[in-house]
């Protein structure tokens, strides 16, 4: 009977969750490909930190991917943040910490 009866919270908060999600998904996928456009011939490790965003950031359901695998831990947060912040901005970087923040500490903490 418990399981019933927190079904419809569970339920809202994966609404919520892949509300949020999306929203994000599209904004970095925009700026990522804002990004890319800009980019010239760079050093090792920046080709590297490129191919890290492409990687994660390349298509809408790419970037859903990311940002769902960042917050149930499937990938470190740094192995994604740190390419943002230093090839996209610090905004966005800030944006994905925030994000990760949010759903980890008040969104999924509302389910238990």
């Amino acid at each position: 009977y418990l399981i019933m009866g927190s079904l419809p919270s569970f339920f809202w908060t994966m609404v919520l969750l892949t509300l949020l999600v999306y929203i994000l998904a599209v904004f970095f996928t925009q700026i990522v490909a804002d990004t890319m456009d800009e980019w010239g011939p760079g050093t090792a490790e920046q080709m590297q930190q490129q191919e890290a965003l492409r990687s994660c950031f390349s298509s809408t359901l790419m970037s859903m991917l990311t940002l769902y695998k960042a917050v149930t831990g499937g990938v470190d947060w740094q192995d994604v943040s740190t390419p943002v912040f230093e090839l996209v901005s610090p905004f966005a970087g800030l944006m994905f910490i925030f994000f990760n923040a949010f759903a980890v500490l008040v969104l999924l903490n509302l389910v238990t």
